[in-house]
């Protein structure tokens, strides 16, 4: 049985950009394990994979279903690394109706999934800018976010230069978010 290594599932107010928008009631599954280590990260106890509970999807769920809020967003640490669990949760949520947001950091592929995605671009004052990750990127279309979290004029620079390039080939919303 799959097994996803979790670091916190909770109910909250949605600060972050979704499907259903900020402020909207919202259960947070947060993964475990990241692998960039960006200086703005605000969960550095999710960036350890070795650390955590292994949950199984059932498990999961049960938790998620406790909390009684149909919007789901999943965050990390960067899910993705556990792709194939992600892959199972994200079906099993599906099967009880759940409308689903993942969180990832843009630093890999996006599949190609009914889901709303929230992907990071790595400004320069993360420490972890990579231009070439705009392939990654690919995968976005229009019910979904590309982020840019922007510190200094720098990164709102650089934000504006992607952000033209990706919305000629996708349409993701685009949304800016200020780091201090």
């Amino acid at each position: 049985m799959t097994k996803i290594r979790i670091n916190d599932i909770f109910a909250s107010i949605n600060g972050e950009v979704s499907k259903l928008g900020q402020g909207s009631l919202c259960t947070f599954i947060r993964f475990q394990g990241c692998n960039l280590k960006c200086s703005y990260c605000d969960t550095k106890k999710s960036q350890r994979l070795s650390e955590g509970p292994e949950l199984t999807i059932p498990q999961i769920v049960k938790e998620v279903k406790k909390l009684g809020l149909k919007n789901i967003t999943i965050t990390g640490g960067e899910p993705l690394l556990q792709y194939n669990g992600l892959k199972e949760l994200v079906k099993a949520l599906h099967s009880f109706n759940y409308i689903v947001s993942i969180e990832t950091n843009g630093s890999l592929p996006i599949p190609y999934w009914q889901v709303c995605w929230v992907a990071d671009w790595k400004t320069p004052s993360s420490g972890m800018h990579d231009p070439k990750r705009i392939l990654f990127l690919r995968g976005l279309g229009g019910g979904d976010f590309l982020k840019f979290v922007i510190a200094d004029e720098v990164d709102f620079n650089d934000a504006i230069k992607v952000a033209k390039k990706i919305t000629k080939y996708d349409s993701p919303h685009i949304v800016f978010s200020p780091a201090h």
